[in-house]
């Protein structure tokens, strides 16, 4: 492999790769698993949006780890009007999985934390997350 070639593949690895847009921006994000094929990231970073107008700029990003043992959510918080609400994201080597936004009381409001895109992230040298 030339010096070229290896300098090419570490860049290729630590870019993160876009997999999914979200259609509907606007619409309500209701629970749902977004099947993709993770098998080649050891992360994904999920964007979303925290207002419930027609705004569509990305406000939070999680990073999550992918796991086929792991039971137990990351629950990223997202800002609302008032009080914030929480949306549970699952990643394994299959999908995506996101739960209803929820707040304090069991009120549920899907027009909150809309994800927006998600990416695939290859460890390496140029990406590192304490665990």
């Amino acid at each position: 492999m030339s010096v070229e070639d290896a300098l090419n593949d570490l860049y290729n690895k630590s870019t993160p790769t876009l997999l999914w847009i979200n259609s509907s921006p606007t619409s309500s994000f209701a629970a749902q698993t977004i099947e993709l094929d993770l098998s080649e990231y050891q992360y994904v970073a999920v964007v979303i949006r925290t207002v419930t107008d027609q705004d569509i700029t990305p406000r939070a990003c999680g990073i999550f780890k992918i796991s086929d043992n792991d039971s137990i959510p990351y629950p990223p918080r997202v800002g609302y009007s008032g009080g914030s609400g929480t949306r549970e994201i699952y990643a394994t080597s299959t999908g995506v999985t996101i739960s209803n936004c929820s707040f304090s009381g069991g009120a549920v409001d899907n027009t909150c934390g809309i994800p927006l895109y998600i990416y695939g992230i290859k460890n390496d040298l140029r990406f590192q997350i304490n665990e």
